[in-house]
């Protein structure tokens, strides 16, 4: 293994660093049926996310504050535990290690900067490549800063080259001065040129509602997505049935 792999937290206690937990869990995924190999990949893909983000999914056995900010099933950090950057030098020097070739392929899908479960799932679905079921939109940007009157403001997913942004609305998002509030702030983001769509857990999981969306979505951005393929269909409800598992 590649120098400084291993983390010692205390005397008694060690810990791998995140690029090789990476590694391992792809490793875990080569030993899969081959015909959970796509599953998997999409699965870690997931994992990159969360250690390229600024969040962390809820445990059980959480209390006090933690619990509390864990309550809509993860809770915010100040930064990255790593980039993409470090998993590619860190793979690079591992050699032909069990594992490898899994976790090139998952870092292709992984964006960084996502600050939530959801983000990360908006992105996979429409910017991932085909052939792990995502609609292959070109990549954007996850918490995009827009420059305001107001002041910075960030855009869930946004393509600022073509002027569109995604705002996700989670399945909890019902109080009037929550939806006053976002009103207020796409009026702000709309004022500096870029057009926001809300979309909401349902757009995502069921299939009618998300083909609107792609097709709203290639209208606005001039990017022409045609599928003709009902084995893409396929690997696309199997990327949805993981990456929207947790629904928050």
């Amino acid at each position: 293994m590649p120098p400084r792999s291993v983390i010692k937290v205390s005397e008694e206690v060690s810990v791998v660093c995140p690029e090789l937990l990476f590694l391992e869990l792809a490793s875990s995924i080569e030993k899969t049926p081959r015909e959970d190999l796509l599953k998997g990949e999409v699965a870690l893909a997931l994992v990159g996310f969360e250690l390229c983000g600024t969040y962390l999914l809820s445990n059980e056995g959480q209390c006090g504050s933690v619990q509390e900010k864990m309550r809509k099933g993860f809770a915010n950090t100040h930064q990255s535990l790593t980039n993409k950057e470090k998993i590619e030098k860190y793979i690079a020097n591992c050699g032909r290690l069990d594992g490898v070739a899994s976790a090139r392929r998952a870092l292709e899908i992984i964006q960084e900067g996502s600050h939530s479960p959801m983000e990360s799932s908006l992105f996979m679905l429409l910017c991932g490549p085909r052939s792990h079921g995502g609609m292959g939109f070109p990549r954007g940007l996850l918490n995009y800063r827009v420059k305001t009157s107001r002041g910075q403001r960030l855009i869930d997913l946004a393509w600022p080259h073509f002027g569109v942004g995604i705002e996700y609305l989670g399945r909890n998002y019902h109080g009037i001065s929550e939806v006053e509030r976002d009103d207020r702030r796409r009026n702000e983001i709309g004022g500096e040129g870029v057009t926001i769509f809300n979309v909401r857990y349902e757009d995502l999981a069921q299939l009618y509602r998300f083909k609107q969306l792609v097709e709203v979505l290639s209208k606005s951005t001039g990017v022409r997505v045609r599928v003709r393929s009902s084995a893409f269909w396929k690997r696309h409800a199997l990327m949805k049935s993981v990456v929207l598992s947790n629904g928050i």
